[in-house]
């Protein structure tokens, strides 16, 4: 809750990337492509944790700068702001990302723009 955050100065999303990082891990093989996909609402914390964990994210391994995915419909009180990311570990790379700017009858599948990526298997 972003009020809670606002009142406390407490993120929690440093603990919850801590614990995407350790649960990814967990189920992954060594060496096994894993690709972590996510709204993650943040662009320091989760990018800490993952890298930290083996995980490279696709926007700076293709020397591109991240695109802003949110809001997909300009709201006064949300600032614009980079909140989708992929992150990828194993023997894979990404050939392409980009931001879909997609709209069905003049509003967007989701409060945010999707991302889509390419990959080669190593």
């Amino acid at each position: 809750n972003m009020d809670a955050e606002k009142t406390s100065g407490h993120n929690p999303r440093l603990e919850q990337a801590s614990r995407c990082a350790a649960e990814l891990k967990r189920l992954s093989s060594p060496g096994l492509p894993i690709i972590f996909i996510g709204d993650l609402n943040d662009d320091e914390h989760p990018f800490w944790r993952l890298t930290a964990a083996g995980f490279s994210e696709v926007c700076q391994a293709l020397s591109r700068s991240p695109q802003v995915t949110s809001p997909a419909l300009p709201r006064p009180e949300k600032m614009p702001a980079v909140d989708d990311w992929i992150y990828y570990r194993g023997a894979i790379r990404p050939i392409t990302i980009e931001v879909v700017h997609s709209c069905y009858d003049s509003m967007p599948p989701s409060d945010h723009h999707p991302l889509l990526a390419t990959f080669c298997l190593l």
